[in-house]
């Protein structure tokens, strides 16, 4: 089940780069979240699929088909 209080938005997470490197993020009220780097950053084209498994909050992301580490989704109030 997913914990945290807020609403479960799919939109709170962003790809941002830092370093010369290709990250996840997650917008959140207590500051953004690293939630997985992806290697070198490039001007290219880029996919993020967010894999949900059936059941359960728990969320793999896949960036042009790298699958990343996963991890618990919560509810946050951005406000």
């Amino acid at each position: 089940a997913m914990t945290g209080t807020g609403n479960p938005f799919l939109m709170s997470f962003f790809t941002q780069t830092t370093d010369g490197k290709l990250n996840l993020m997650h917008h959140k009220k207590a500051g953004n979240t690293k939630l997985g780097e992806f290697g070198n950053y490039s001007n290219d084209w880029q996919t993020l699929e967010l894999v949900f498994t059936a059941g359960s909050a728990t969320v793999t992301p896949k960036l042009n088909g790298v699958a990343g580490p996963a991890f618990q989704v919560i509810k946050d109030s951005l406000t």
